[in-house]
């Protein structure tokens, strides 16, 4: 969302030319609206699917909090949700993921990220110093 807002901003060269709110409904009810999904997705409302985040706004990142939209736009990185809820059923609770065992996902992702890296020769990257051999 805030590579959204900024790209319009600076492209434009005018700061007024999206405000937070409209990111915001980009990224949910317009989101749903361009793949045909606005009368179940994409706003909280009676007969649509329960889809809802709990975000925890206490942290150095997000303070100071002067507009709440705001700051989930331009200053959240992901990592103040704290319970995800999709089609009614919690997914995360309290920052624990509930239908997955996270650690065995991530240890998935890193073999299958290695062997992409093996096989397309880019494994080298992995091992390189960490100084720069710049001059």
């Amino acid at each position: 969302m805030k590579f959204a807002a900024l790209m319009q901003k600076g492209f434009h060269q005018d700061a007024t030319i999206i405000t937070a709110e409209k990111v915001m409904e980009l990224a949910t009810i317009d989101g749903a609206r361009a793949v045909g999904l606005e009368k179940e997705i994409g706003s909280i409302e009676v007969g649509k699917k329960a889809d809802l985040v709990v975000i925890d706004f206490n942290n150095a990142f997000m303070t100071p909090i002067h507009h709440p939209v705001s700051a989930i736009v331009y200053s959240a990185l992901g990592n103040e949700v704290t319970t995800v809820m999709i089609d009614g059923r919690f997914v995360m609770r309290d920052g624990v993921v509930a239908r997955v065992n996270e650690a065995a996902v991530r240890r998935q992702a890193q073999t299958h990220a290695d062997d992409l890296a093996r096989r397309s020769g880019s494994e080298k990257f992995k091992k390189r110093p960490w100084r720069s051999m710049a001059i």
